[in-house]
Formats: structure tokens, C-alpha cells, sequence
């Protein structure tokens, strides 16, 4: 009486062990065949379609998709160049931080910007640092300034103590608040 006592609940817990054991390995082939039938559908001529591939490469998390994303930074429409600057945040991926500093420089686009500068910040690479207090310091757009105070935020870095410190007094409300946000983690 007592083996059974003990027996049932050993075959259970091992039960549970092989069904996680199943979910896991057959999880990894869908993330392979999700995969797989994202890549194709980045070079979509409709662009919802490719915005959607993109999503979902940055979703799925595989590191495979940061190489055929970066071409796409240089798309000519803007919503899948924001985008794509969304998904290569996600994916953390530090070789996306130079193209993502260039777009944040030289981008017309506030969206862009906007992205860039939240992606940069995802990154956790103060190779970003300078060049968000460069364009803070240059950037008309108020959303723009909140996102790139966010992102020095999250970068934690004392360089950023003292820009961030001026934005208190900028003329939009969202910006300042931002800045007293930003400025409690850059104290801590």
C-alpha cells in the first residue's frame, strides 16, 4: 500500500517533467518555423505586411534577425524604418548601436528619432551617451526630448546628469517631467 502511496505521485512528477521536457523542444521547431516564415515576408512589397514580419522578428527574440534587419533602417518608409528601429531594440543586439546613433543624428523624422533613441537606450551601451545629449540638446520636437531623457535614464550614466538637470525648465510640460523621473534614477 505504501509503493503505491509513493508510486503514483513519482509517475506523475515524471509525467510533468517529460510533458515540459515535450513543450520545450517542440516550442524551439515553432520559433524555427516562425522563424523561417518571417524572413520571407520582411521583403513584402505591401508594407503592412513587412511591418508585421518585422514585428515579429523582434519579438521572437532570435539574434539571427538582426543581421537582415539593418538593411531595412534604410527603408523609404518611414513606418517600417520605425519599425525595424523597434525590433533591433528588443533584440539588444550592441551591433545595432552605430547605425541606430547614426539615424538618431541625421534623421528628419521625429518618429525616428523618437525610436532610435528608446532602441539606444534598450541597448544599455554607453557608446550612446554623447551622442543622446548631442541630439537632446538640438532637438526641437518635444516627444523626441522625452524619449532621449528616457533613454539616458535607462544608461545611467553621470555624464547625463547635468543635461538632463537643464530640461527641468524646458518649456513642455512632458519633458520636465520626464527629467525629474530621469534624474531620480541617475541619482540612485
Amino acid at each position: 500500500m505504501k509503493l503505491k502511496k509513493v508510486f503514483i505521485p513519482v509517475i506523475v512528477i515524471i509525467l510533468i517533467i517529460f510533458i515540459i521536457v515535450g513543450r520545450e523542444k517542440i516550442a524551439h521547431r515553432d520559433v524555427e518555423k516562425q522563424f523561417d516564415f518571417w524572413v520571407k515576408l520582411i521583403d513584402s512589397n505591401d508594407k503592412f505586411t513587412q511591418m508585421g514580419a518585422v514585428r515579429a522578428l523582434g519579438e521572437l527574440g532570435d539574434k539571427r534577425a538582426v543581421k537582415l534587419l539593418i538593411p531595412l533602417l534604410k527603408d523609404e518608409d518611414l513606418w517600417v524604418k520605425v519599425e525595424t528601429i523597434r525590433s533591433l531594440g528588443n533584440l539588444g543586439d550592441k551591433e545595432t548601436v552605430e547605425p541606430l546613433i547614426d539615424l538618431l543624428q541625421t534623421s528628419v523624422n521625429p518618429p525616428v528619432r523618437r525610436e532610435a533613441a528608446i532602441s539606444l537606450g534598450l541597448l544599455g551601451d554607453n557608446r550612446a551617451v554623447v551622442p543622446l545629449i548631442m541630439r537632446l540638446k538640438n532637438d526641437n520636437n518635444a516627444l523626441v526630448r522625452v524619449k532621449i531623457i528616457e533613454a539616458l535614464g535607462m544608461l545611467r550614466d553621470e555624464k547625463a546628469i547635468a543635461p538632463v538637470k537643464y530640461y527641468r525648465s524646458d518649456k513642455d510640460i512632458w519633458v520636465r517631467t520626464e527629467a525629474e523621473r530621469t534624474l531620480g534614477k541617475l541619482s540612485n
